[in-house]
């Protein structure tokens, strides 16, 4: 089963019930207390200085204000004719938020798959009432003035008993977005499959991508930290995270692996260590005459390459054994 308690670390949580190997649901300990700028953003004029007032930037506690008021208006538009407005009645942005607020606030249950989330409100018809909302950290985000993607009225969905609701999710949940990763030793291979599972805030600025690793019956959370353990050196080490034995000393096949990969400063920055470029392929594209060689113009080369891809030209080699070692010194257990 998914490690739920890591996946969920940011998000007060209990009852927690699995409904199958990858889909769980879960409650609030309490229903949440309605973050204040929630309540302020239909008053004419709002005093901001209740809003953060130990921010010394109340130029950008506004620009943040305004732009989450601005994301309310905008998502109530786009509302308008569905079902939902039609048949509760949902004529202005006010009683929208307060529509928001109960899914955020006080959702009868949450479902979860690490990557899709459902949230469940009994309505005051009577109706159990399902949205799906954009993320599991919205969940967080919804309490911050940073919250920009707001649910889909079109599809919010009202049921007449929790059995329907519920099959409703379960088949939602059903889908899942997976990465089939070879992990070979020798002539003996083996599947890794990543899950993407969200992310969480890191240091700098630069958020922390967590995968669920499922191998031999096991699920394991991978966080990729770009200034510590990026993707690259998570694939190199990754060990260090599933465990040695677990891995039989097996290795993933992938671009992250191979000989013909290489870094670039550039490219390892901006991507957080998940692209580089493939050596043959640039030389390739050199030897062809392109006037930007090294780029993917027309015919297109594929010189970019994700730490995951993988090609029919896989040469294995140990980030040891290259010229420049690429793996960040920080693994995980490390320091």
């Amino acid at each position: 089963m998914i490690p739920y308690p890591q996946v969920l670390s940011r998000i007060p949580f209990e009852d927690l019930e699995a409904l199958d190997d990858f889909s769980v649901r879960f409650v609030y300990p309490r229903p949440r207390e309605v973050p204040r700028h929630w309540a302020m953003l239909l008053e004419r004029s709002p005093r901001l200085d209740r809003l953060e007032p130990d921010d010394p930037d109340r130029a950008q506690v506004l620009g943040r204000f305004e732009g989450l008021r601005h994301a309310l208006y905008q998502s109530f538009e786009q509302g308008k004719g569905s079902a939902l407005f039609t048949t509760a009645g949902i004529d202005h942005p006010g009683r929208w938020r307060d529509v928001l607020v109960a899914h955020y606030c006080r959702p009868r249950w949450l479902y979860t798959n690490a990557q899709r989330v459902f949230s469940l409100v009994v309505a005051s018809s009577g109706h159990h009432r399902v949205v799906e909302l954009p993320s599991l950290s919205s969940l967080h985000e919804f309490r911050t003035l940073d919250i920009r993607e707001l649910p889909d009225a079109e599809q919010v969905v009202d049921f007449g008993h929790l059995d329907a609701a519920e099959a409703h999710v379960l088949r939602e949940l059903s889908q899942l977005r997976v990465r089939a990763l070879p992990l070979r030793k020798g002539e003996r291979r083996r599947t890794l499959l990543l899950q993407p599972a969200g992310s969480r805030p890191g240091p700098h600025g630069r958020a922390v991508d967590l995968y669920v690793a499922h191998l031999g019956g096991e699920s394991t959370l991978l966080q990729v930290e770009p200034e510590r353990c990026d993707a690259y050196t998570v694939l190199n080490r990754l060990g260090d995270q599933l465990g040695a034995e677990r891995l039989g000393g097996a290795v993933p096949e992938a671009c992250a692996t191979c000989a013909g990969f290489r870094f670039s400063g550039m490219i390892r920055d901006s991507s957080g260590g998940t692209r580089g470029f493939c050596r043959r392929r640039r030389e390739a594209a050199r030897a062809s005459g392109l006037p930007m060689s090294g780029h993917d113009t027309w015919p297109r080369y594929g010189t970019v390459v994700s730490v995951l891809d993988r090609c029919g030209s896989y040469e294995a080699i140990a980030d040891a054994d290259r010229e420049v070692e690429y793996c960040q010194l920080h693994a995980p257990g490390q320091e």
